[in-house]
């Protein structure tokens, strides 16, 4: 990406985002960081790759699980419309996925201190490198993905018990993609543990939705425990 040297305004904004010990959701991460590029705009300054590249990874819609976009992966444009003629114009588009976009996220999901982002930076690095010529996805940011969703259910990181369990739902997806018997059961641990943690909540009346989101989990941890065997 040439200079990656980002201006010291931005580095804050990243800095107090990425060094939060709060849950983090994407769409506000987004809208920090496109206020950052907005001030950035009207200065008279120039947007850098780096920040070009945060504010595509928090843009792209995220599926869950084994669901795909239309891209045919898990992830996809925020904004999709068809025009009179046909046409389709979408945001993020896929040319603004390059290999050096790939590279700065692989290794932002090597460094950020916060287990939602690395487990965003890492998804998007395994899954986004199988639609840019020329590149093949990384094993070690689907580990990331999967550790870092283990590591959100635990440090009590998601911002809802459906979010959480939609996170390892996907984690054991993940698991089973690259079939890493090891992070499987992690997988699987974690999910019975975060549902004894649901299912404490709901006897003391402190979750709403504790009693559904029991339910989703019980499917996933018995095919977990069939696919071991």
């Amino acid at each position: 990406m040439g200079d990656m040297s980002v201006p010291i305004e931005w580095r804050s904004v990243l800095a107090s985002i990425e060094g939060s010990r709060s849950p983090l959701g994407e769409l506000e991460v987004l809208r920090d960081l496109q206020r950052a590029a907005k001030q950035l705009r009207e200065r008279g300054s120039e947007i850098d790759k780096e920040l070009e590249a945060e504010i595509v990874a928090f843009a792209l819609r995220e599926e869950p699980a084994a669901e795909k976009s239309e891209w045919g992966i898990a992830f996809g444009p925020i904004l999709s419309t068809t025009a009179d003629d046909g046409r389709v114009s979408e945001w993020p588009g896929r040319n603004a996925i390059l290999p050096d976009t790939i590279a700065y996220w692989k290794k932002r999901a090597g460094e950020c201190p916060h287990p939602a982002l690395r487990r965003r930076y890492g998804r998007l690095a395994w899954e986004l490198a199988r639609v840019v010529p020329g590149m093949t996805p990384d094993y070690r940011m689907a580990w990331i993905a999967v550790d870092s969703a283990i590591d959100i259910a635990r440090r009590g990181l998601a911002r809802s018990e459906v979010e959480c369990i939609r996170s390892l739902r996907t984690a054991l997806y993940i698991a089973h993609q690259i079939n890493d018997t090891g992070r499987i059961e992690a997988v699987r641990d974690e999910m019975i543990w975060y549902e004894d943690q649901v299912a404490v909540d709901e006897k003391a009346g402190l979750r709403a939705s504790a009693s559904t989101a029991s339910s989703w989990m019980g499917s996933d941890i018995l095919q977990a425990t069939r696919s071991r065997g």
